[in-house]
């Protein structure tokens, strides 16, 4: 679902695609959120941690996608390129010696205020649907196309196929799209991925130069 409830964004609109409700899935230390969480329907795989970096290089240039509407807060010029580099790492207990432990491409979009890739109790799109039980990215590109002028830059990294493992991709925003999304599969689990939700790239009036945010594993059903 679009995040319809965000009072600074006059083109916001909410649409429900499909049932599946997204869920965190507590590991060990993890605060779960205040959401109610369901139960996964099978057994969780391994425990694992990850985390997810965005750092700038290069010079913002003066160009800028002016269709959707400003982010509020966001005044920074330019179009900064970011890497992105998620780092996988299979915690205690150890990884499945069967079942093929891996993590598909990673897949997303820098995006405006007006666009909700997914969302902690949300209802799953079919594109995160997809991704969270196959592994794939065509839906979800089809719903970045969907989104017009509110998705700026796909984000999108090769597979990490072992347990344990790093992968990153290039993407760009502006101070229309200062938000970045960015989801990928694990395996083996019925609906299970990580990712970071609308992580703000923006601080007032300039670009950070990096972020490094934890992600956790939820339930895409």
């Amino acid at each position: 679902t679009n995040n319809g409830n965000d009072p600074n964004c006059a083109m916001c609109s909410t649409v429900t695609v499909g049932v599946p409700i997204v869920h965190s899935i507590p590991s060990a230390g993890a605060v779960p959120p205040t959401s109610p969480v369901a139960p996964p329907a099978t057994p969780a795989p391994a425990a694992s941690t990850s985390s997810t970096s965005v750092v700038s290089s290069g010079t913002p240039t003066t160009s800028a996608n002016t269709s959707a509407p400003q982010v509020c807060g966001c005044t920074a010029t330019g179009t900064p390129t970011y890497r992105m580099t998620f780092t996988a790492t299979w915690s205690s207990p150890p990884p499945p010696t069967s079942g093929f432990p891996h993590w598909s491409n990673p897949i997303g979009t820098s995006h405006s205020s007006c666009y909700s890739m997914w969302k902690s109790g949300g209802v799953a799109t079919s594109g995160i649907r997809v991704m969270a039980e196959l592994g794939g990215t065509a839906a979800l590109r089809s719903e970045f196309a969907a989104a017009g002028a509110n998705a700026l830059s796909t984000v999108a990294a090769s597979g990490i196929g072992t347990a344990s493992g790093t992968t990153s991709a290039t993407f760009t925003a502006d101070r229309y799209h200062p938000l970045v999304s960015v989801t990928t599969m694990i395996a083996p689990s019925p609906d299970w991925f990580a990712g970071v939700n609308s992580l703000n790239l923006c601080s007032g009036s300039t670009w950070k130069p990096t972020a490094t945010v934890d992600v956790f594993l939820w339930d895409a059903g």
